[in-house]
């Protein structure tokens, strides 16, 4: 259990130089979400930041998610009804991109209990593979978290398949996993 502690303060320390050569670093973007079409069961967003659109379909029936990443449909866990509604969830996605590989992460808001909840999607335009994992702001420090959430820039930085996401002063860390 301590070599992996001192293996994820090596990752993520700043100072080391093999941490400095091989860690990719994402920065939060601007993202514009368009509605693309709408009827009785059905909603398509088209969601836009600096690389390339991305589409989210919305399946108003079933309560249902996918994005549509590199010819691929990816069945997710955004939430835009279980205490929250679509346009306060649709606030909530934030966009990451590494401004040399290009590669994007999304945040999309899950349901949740306790503490605000997201599933971050990876695309990594190298090779073409899509990565999964969960955020937790686990945090009562602040009066008012979904605002401290959204009115704060996100920073990513991954080591393999370790990231530690900033939000403000607010700190976190998790993993990557395959998604196909």
């Amino acid at each position: 259990m301590i070599h992996v502690i001192v293996l994820c303060a090596l990752c993520f320390n700043s100072d080391n130089a093999v941490a400095q050569e091989s860690h990719i670093e994402f920065e939060q973007q601007k993202l514009e979400i368009n509605l693309l079409e709408e009827n009785e069961s059905e909603m398509l967003f088209e969601l836009v930041a600096n690389t390339y659109p991305l589409l989210m379909h919305i399946d108003l029936e079933s309560e249902s998610v996918k994005l549509y990443i590199h010819s691929h449909w990816i069945e997710t866990h955004f939430n835009y009804t279980y205490d929250i509604d679509l346009e306060t969830a649709l606030g909530q996605i934030k966009w990451l991109e590494s401004p040399k590989q290009k590669d994007i992460i999304l945040l999309l808001p899950e349901a949740t209990e306790e503490f605000l909840s997201f599933q971050l999607i990876k695309f990594n335009k190298k090779r073409y593979e899509l990565e999964a994992g969960e955020y937790i702001l686990e945090t009562n420090e602040y009066n008012d978290v979904p605002n401290f959430y959204t009115s704060h820039a996100m920073r990513l930085i991954q080591k393999g398949n370790q990231f530690m996401i900033q939000l403000g002063d607010y700190e976190s860390h998790g993993a990557f996993g395959s998604i196909r």
